[in-house]
């Protein structure tokens, strides 16, 4: 939605800003809207908000008249204190930056956007040369991504997917794909991971299916995506990448497999599980 700034003036006159304030309701829909869209989290409270909120406007207004396919938006962390807890903002303020791919809108660090030469000190200039740069495809160089790798389990082969490999893996339009999320640190995260891995193994003659796990403190995750809470297992189907299923049984391999059968898309080689 469109805010109204009113300038407190003799004239009384009223602008309207070209920063979009989201909500809980509006957020996905609106960021699948734009090919990119930057988004500020904070507190009207913040000094520091303040500042970057009028950096903000500025930036806005550029791009809406030169580069219209890339979108400035705030969220008010105050009000929406879900969805700043959903997006994992730990201070304020801080930008994310979400891309629309395949309708799903996905996002890199913050610690990914000072790779990509952006300062902590957020500039309307600073803004603008960052969507030019994730838009010229500098977005690989962006991303906060580990070094791909294959696990070897019993001779079968399971991915081990990095953030710049997970759209070409996970939203393959022919699979549906099982990814489990974890932090090496976390409790549980060794023994539920083998059960995955047994779970691979189990259907590696199915197609239509491909099983893979990603290392959330070293790599971007995409914001369809809640991994508050690890470790975390969901099922991709094929036409539906953008609303992935967490699976929430216990994490063993025989009860993820009879998940996997009654939620995955394929019909015809579920009788042979």
């Amino acid at each position: 939605m469109r805010v109204a700034l009113c300038l407190l003036s003799l004239l009384g006159v009223c602008l309207a800003s070209d920063v979009v304030t989201l909500t809980s309701g509006s957020f996905n829909k609106t960021l699948t809207e734009k090919t990119l869209t930057l988004v500020s989290f904070l507190s009207p409270g913040c000094e520091s908000c303040k500042r970057l909120e009028a950096e903000m406007e500025t930036a806005a207004t550029l791009l809406k008249a030169h580069n219209p396919e890339v979108a400035i938006a705030k969220v008010n962390c105050e009000k929406e204190k879900l969805l700043c807890s959903r997006a994992r903002i730990r201070k304020l303020p801080t930008l994310k930056v979400f891309r629309a791919l395949k309708n799903i809108p996905k996002s890199l660090h913050p610690e990914s956007l000072l790779r990509c030469g952006m300062s902590r000190e957020f500039t309307a200039d600073g803004l603008v040369q960052l969507a030019a740069d994730v838009l010229s495809n500098r977005e690989r160089d962006c991303l906060r991504s580990g070094i791909p790798k294959i696990q070897h389990v019993n001779g079968f082969e399971t991915e081990k997917l990095v953030a710049t490999e997970f759209d070409a893996f996970v939203n393959n339009p022919k699979a549906d794909v099982l990814i489990a999320f974890f932090a090496p640190k976390m409790p549980g995260t060794k023994r539920v991971l083998q059960q995955v891995e047994e779970v691979a193994l189990k259907m590696e003659y199915l197609d239509s299916i491909n099983v893979g796990s990603m290392d959330v403190s070293r790599n971007d995750v995409p914001f369809v995506y809640d991994v508050r809470q690890l470790p975390a297992i969901y099922l991709a189907p094929m036409s539906g990448k953008n609303a992935p299923i967490r699976y929430m049984d216990e994490f063993a391999n025989m009860t993820m497999i009879r998940w996997v059968a009654k939620t995955a898309t394929f019909a015809n080689e579920r009788r042979n599980l």
